[in-house]
């Protein structure tokens, strides 16, 4: 693979080999979700992240669903993911956060994951910083990578990494590989714009000197 900044192009996904691990049932995740969305609803491809949206083989979006092990993983791979590691861009505004809310859910049922941590990520070639630590102007290219690596694996339910800018595990649920019915809700939705959510996110944004703006 390319060893240089950003992310280079995947691979045919048959040459793909990547590294599986099953989550079992019983996981309790954090999801930050639009207020709009119930707490374990998909999203059907709207937008753009690290990992979606990507395509099926029928052309259609395959719609997904973000958590993390931790609350701050989920803040870090949502709310905070577009804040760039340095430079004056370090700030998120509050309007952003009061169309959001949090959520616990738990896994009720085991998932196969693709897992794109150390190890799984040296069994593909790639580095941290082409995959995982690549800024929003690599979201194309990095979920050109989701799509590869979930045609590669048919069995995979999604996939697992560390998070950019927390030690956390995070994820990414493929929706037509694991529903909505799949998860429980044990807690939530939390919005963020007030109260204890705010709260909550605006402790760990000092915590990462990232700027809540008005």
């Amino acid at each position: 693979m390319i060893d240089a900044p950003g992310s280079p192009e995947p691979p045919d996904p048959t040459t793909l080999d990547p590294l599986l691990e099953i989550w079992p049932s019983g996981t309790d995740l954090w999801r930050i979700h639009k207020l709009k969305r119930r707490p374990a609803e998909f999203n059907p491809g709207l937008d753009r992240g690290r990992f979606h949206p990507f395509f099926g083989s029928d052309g259609k979006a395959v719609s997904t669903l973000y958590a993390a092990a931790t609350w701050e993983g989920a803040v870090c791979e949502t709310v905070f993911r577009e804040v760039p590691l340095c430079g004056p861009g370090r700030r998120k505004a509050r309007a952003e956060l009061e169309i959001r809310a949090a959520s616990l859910i738990r896994l009720t049922r085991e998932a196969t994951l693709i897992d794109l941590r150390t190890l799984g990520l040296r069994r593909l070639q790639l580095h941290r910083r082409e995959l995982i630590d690549t800024e929003a102007d690599q979201y194309p290219r990095t979920a050109r990578w989701a799509g590869a690596l979930y045609q590669a694996a048919p069995v995979a339910a999604g996939l697992v990494w560390i998070a950019r800018l927390a030690d956390p595990p995070a994820m990414v649920f493929f929706g037509d590989r694991v529903t909505e019915e799949d998860f429980a809700v044990i807690d939530g939705p939390i919005p963020l714009g007030a109260g204890k959510g705010l709260a909550m996110v605006m402790e760990l944004a000092e915590k990462a000197k990232i700027l809540i703006t008005d």
